[in-house]
């Protein structure tokens, strides 16, 4: 049997990747703090935190993400209001969205239907944050999404 080979994308290194922002919604501190220190820790250096829901859309005009970490049961506004609300705005189009929560099957349903890409469930492994954030960004730039 031959042996098959395979040629790594340098347009796709890793180093593009690392280099992408990423802003968190959570109302949980706890969440925001860790994910993001394990983020970093995985090499991405462009991540922010917010624990407002209220403040999302601004925060996303400021800071003008590449990718969205999104909770979904947060108080006032929940994270599948914020996803329509998102969703529907052509200025935040090219926003890579991934829902991060403990919400049942559901509401992960429900996310892929408002537009999210992905959805990490709550808790999750740090190694496993990152591999899908990284295979979410790969397969987001071989489409010309992001």
């Amino acid at each position: 049997m031959a042996a098959t080979t395979f040629q790594i994308d340098r347009q796709d290194s890793l180093s593009s990747l690392f280099s992408k922002s990423i802003l968190i919604v959570d109302d949980e501190l706890i969440v925001v703090k860790t994910v993001s220190a394990h983020l970093k820790r995985g090499g991405f250096s462009t991540i922010n935190g917010l624990t407002d829901p209220n403040l999302a859309l601004d925060a996303i005009r400021k800071h003008q993400p590449d990718m969205l970490l999104l909770d979904i049961d947060m108080p006032e506004i929940s994270g599948l209001e914020l996803l329509a609300q998102i969703g529907g705005r052509e200025e935040f189009r090219n926003i890579i969205i991934l829902m991060l929560s403990a919400a049942g099957q559901e509401a992960e349903d429900l996310s892929y239907d408002l537009g999210a890409l992905g959805f990490i469930k709550k808790p999750a492994k740090p190694e496993d944050i990152i591999r899908i954030i990284t295979s979410t960004f790969r397969i987001a730039n071989k489409f010309g999404t992001r």
